[in-house]
């Protein structure tokens, strides 16, 4: 007969059980509260006092940690770390890679590109989307980089882009002309 639990040592010395989610075999901490509808990848650990709504995905090696709430529909890619305390809201995406910090809060609706850093405490109103550790879109273009940096070899959005001309840049058709 296998064993229900399993038990896994932290780096402070202290001692979980866990259990695999019937729904995608991830690890689930004895305390944690994860609705049956959400699916766990096997290498994605739920630490202690967490509570996990519906219809949610965490991908592989992402570990949610103590007491986080995520609400119904949240999609956590591959290798994300959700900070203790933190709140995500109804059917916010957090792209791969990407580092939450402890008590952060995160709307309904939020997109947080791959590979971003939100800090502690942060709020990030959704929707809309945060590109790398950028300024956030989603409002009206401004003229030249959004955060002074150039444009090339940085973090890119997910956007494909349209061949329009951008604000506050010359035209095709201005070249050549006299001022």
């Amino acid at each position: 007969m296998s064993k229900v639990f399993e038990e896994i040592e932290s780096r402070a010395g202290e001692i979980a059980k866990y259990r695999r989610h019937r729904n995608g075999r991830g690890f689930v901490a004895q305390t944690a509260t994860v609705d049956p509808t959400t699916y766990i990848e096997p290498t994605a650990y739920i630490e202690p006092g967490a509570n996990l709504a519906g219809h949610c995905w965490i991908g592989a090696g992402s570990w949610i940690d103590r007491g986080a709430n995520l609400a119904a529909g949240v999609f956590v890619g591959a290798n994300v770390h959700v900070g203790a305390d933190t709140t995500v809201g109804v059917g916010a995406e957090i792209g791969s890679h990407t580092r939450i910090g402890a008590k952060a809060t995160i709307g309904a609706g939020a997109r947080i590109a791959r590979d971003s850093t939100i800090p502690n405490g942060a709020v990030v109103a959704g929707p809309r989307t945060l590109v790398s550790d950028e300024e956030p879109s989603g409002g009206p273009r401004s003229s030249g980089p959004r955060s002074g940096k150039p444009q090339s070899g940085g973090a890119r959005s997910s956007k494909p882009q349209s061949g329009k001309p951008q604000s506050g840049g010359p035209r095709k058709s201005d070249m050549g002309r006299a001022a």
